[in-house]
């Protein structure tokens, strides 16, 4: 579906937007057409081309069959362009003229190649308890939109059923945010308005958030309320926290979870410590792990290592207590690191101590020789592009120079062979940098010892 003339290698193509945009963009195009002529569409293409080589082109013309529409205009920005848009939203109320106005710009970097985006969005506000629905176009760069309404609207939303692939930027009054979190009848709405208030350090934002903790009914906004009381990490953000009961989904204990790691007050610490050793949910004790690491890392190590032992459907645990360990300054800490990157170890367990390494920000000497042996000949993949992509790369260390260039030729995946050889380029610039500075600060220093001698001499 997404269409890239541009490949170096054939596997290329299987990166990480393929999938996700297309699906994004599908999303999109169901807005478009309605759920009737979307999914009559869809049905048509599966049969007309059931066993059969299709392009972009031919998905297009069953759409625009099924819904009358001329699509191709949306088909070019969604599957041919770059991107996707970045908006700053900015709103203001005229009482006298009882109009609200939305100022709309599209910010997005276009030198690229990606394009100032047309496309149409929902935007809502609800009245006197009505809810309004504006189906506007959005065109431009820099757009101002205005709404006529009979009073001063409780909520206002852009997008709020998260139709659109975007990034928003729509900063909002307390007010405005309050009524979203608990009025609106969009769950992605009222979690970011969740999000949102996290920022606000109020107690009208705490009390808002511990009332949607409390008695939100989708887990995910329950989480975000949540993790906002744990943003504010006021001592009346913790006294929230602490008197809502733990929730019974998973997903929101979660939530509840990584709020704890942003406070040390030792009941945060008895709460953090019954979900890392008695929660049900291994996952939630992945991030109770991390929270403790975060908030106590002077005495977290015991901890995590006796949650280490506990045995969890892919070691999932165990990887996580590694990846905390990289937040701690104990010695011990970096010797059970060290021993859980070898080979016979459980393969979540080797990624989860290049995750400590990562999180430590350095390789240590010791490391060193380990970790060039996964790059170069370690029988799991997973744990060669582990240690390739998300390890050597983003810490650029220059000493794997040239173990980079030796798997960018004899690395048998083509995705590890190619970020290999990224990576080279990238250590051999910085390391080339790194010389050219070394050589230049020599030759300063040389500079001003033959200048202290010459006015020695003169002297």
């Amino acid at each position: 579906m997404i269409v890239n003339l541009k490949l170096d290698l054939p596997d290329d193509i299987f990166d990480a937007h393929l999938y996700p945009k297309a699906a994004a963009m599908l999303h999109e195009l169901r807005f478009i057409m309605g759920d009737g002529a979307f999914f009559r569409g869809i049905r048509a293409y599966s049969e007309e081309f059931a066993r059969s080589t299709v392009e972009t082109y031919d998905f297009r013309k069953s759409m625009e069959k099924a819904s009358g529409l001329q699509l191709e205009e949306f088909f070019e920005q969604a599957f041919y362009k770059k991107g996707y848009p970045e908006f700053d939203v900015d709103y203001a109320w005229d009482d006298a003229a009882k109009t609200g106005t939305l100022r709309v710009k599209q910010v997005q970097q276009t030198e690229d190649g990606t394009p100032v985006f047309k496309l149409r969005c929902e935007v809502v506000f609800y009245v006197s308890g009505e809810r309004r629905v504006f189906n506007v176009l959005l065109d431009g760069a820099d757009q101002t939109l205005t709404f006529a309404l009979q009073a001063k609207p409780a909520i206002v939303e852009f997008d709020p059923r998260s139709w659109l692939l975007k990034k928003v930027k729509f900063e909002k009054t307390l007010d405005l945010l309050l009524n979203q979190l608990s009025g609106s009848e969009d769950a992605s709405s009222r979690a970011e308005a969740a999000t949102a208030l996290g920022k606000m350090r109020s107690d009208k934002a705490i009390q808002g958030l511990k009332q949607a903790a409390e008695k939100e009914q989708f887990w995910h906004v329950k989480s975000c309320a949540l993790r906002g009381l744990g943003d504010i990490g006021t001592p009346a953000a913790l006294e929230a926290l602490l008197e809502i009961n733990p929730p019974a989904n998973r997903m929101a204990r979660r939530g509840l979870a990584t709020a704890l790691g942003t406070f040390t007050d030792p009941r945060a610490y008895e709460l953090l410590l019954n979900l890392l050793k008695n929660d049900e949910s291994p996952y939630v004790r992945c991030d109770a792990a991390l929270s403790l690491a975060k908030a106590w890392p002077e005495g977290a190590l015991p901890l995590l290592k006796e949650a280490m032992s506990v045995h969890t459907v892919n070691e999932t645990l165990a990887e996580a207590c590694l990846a905390a360990m990289g937040k701690l300054k104990a010695q011990e800490a970096n010797g059970i690191i060290l021993a859980s990157l070898r080979y016979g170890n459980p393969t979540r367990v080797r990624i989860g101590a290049m995750k400590a390494i990562k999180e430590r920000g350095r390789i240590l000497d010791d490391e060193v020789p380990i970790i060039k042996e996964i790059i170069l000949g370690d029988k799991e993949f997973r744990v060669r592009q582990q240690a390739v992509e998300s390890l050597v790369k983003p810490l650029g260390d220059t000493k794997f120079v040239e173990v980079m260039l030796e798997a960018s030729k004899k690395e048998r995946l083509k995705p590890v062979r190619r970020k290999a050889l990224e990576t080279y380029h990238e250590l051999a610039a910085s390391a080339e940098t790194s010389a050219t500075l070394s050589k230049l600060k020599a030759e300063v220093e040389q500079l001003k010892e033959e200048n202290r001698r010459l006015v020695g001499a003169g002297a």
